[in-house]
């Protein structure tokens, strides 16, 4: 199977840009919506959760952090979020084992950081955000996705500034 190709690469001047997007992606996230996120550790995906939360109407969402020794938190809004952090996952056999597919609901959005510890864990059709550090400052978001139902989700997202 060959890599999706970019649907956009967006600079993100700080980190309230980088909550900006987060809370465009919330704002127009389908339910059963997944969002794998990637990126080195400081790259800004905490930002990007907590933006998510704030389009998505949870109540605080300053409060969402990376869930990396709980693996997942729950965040009620507008439409359940279930925040997962697989940094510390050794593989999909430990995914199984404790539950994670069960995150994948269909009412609600699902944020999986370091989704590249268990890739095999995702649906086959999801939105991907990639952050990394800018060469001129700031970040780099490079937006994927994996099928048709992920296009759309970016396809809401960017359009006029919500």
């Amino acid at each position: 199977m060959n890599a999706p190709q970019p649907l956009a690469e967006l600079h993100l001047e700080d980190a309230e840009a980088t909550r900006q997007l987060g809370a465009r992606l919330g704002r127009t996230a389908p339910p059963g919506g997944v969002l794998a996120l990637g990126g080195d550790l400081g790259a800004g995906k905490t930002c990007l959760a907590q933006g998510l939360a704030v389009g998505l109407d949870v109540r605080e969402p300053r409060q969402v952090t990376s869930p990396t020794f709980a693996l997942w938190h729950t965040h009620p809004g507008r439409c359940v979020l279930h925040h997962l952090d697989l940094y510390r996952l050794s593989g999909v056999e430990e995914a199984d084992s404790i539950g994670l597919e069960e995150a994948f609901a269909d009412d609600a959005v699902t944020l999986v950081e370091w989704y590249t510890h268990a890739p095999e864990l995702l649906p086959s059709d999801h939105l991907v955000v990639h952050l990394s550090p800018d060469a001129g400052g700031g970040r780099r978001a490079t937006v994927f996705a994996t099928g048709p139902r992920g296009r759309a989700w970016w396809a809401s997202a960017e359009g006029p500034e919500r």
